[in-house]
């Protein structure tokens, strides 16, 4: 494959991750995502680029995940106290 095809299928792999996180609630974290300066010209680093918004993608979706199973257990918690109340 030559260089300029693979160059262009990774900037449209950072153009759909910027959408996606873009498109959420502007939030100081998700500032990094949507400051993408195409005048890079070197491949490698366009690759570096797309790799860290992976990671951070990846990484929110993990935080999500751990909030939420704590905002489900609080939740859990809270509802089986009232029953115990109500049970009284």
């Amino acid at each position: 494959m030559k260089e300029a095809a693979v160059k262009q299928q990774i900037i449209e792999l950072s153009l759909a991750i910027e959408t996606l996180a873009c498109n959420t609630e502007k939030q100081t974290q998700d500032l990094y995502l949507c400051d993408l300066r195409w005048e890079k010209t070197n491949t490698d680093e366009l690759l570096d680029h797309l790799r860290m918004q992976l990671r951070y993608v990846l990484f929110d979706l993990q935080a999500t995940r751990r909030e939420n199973k704590y905002l489900r257990k609080m939740l859990e918690a809270r509802n089986k106290r009232q029953d115990d109340t109500n049970e009284s």
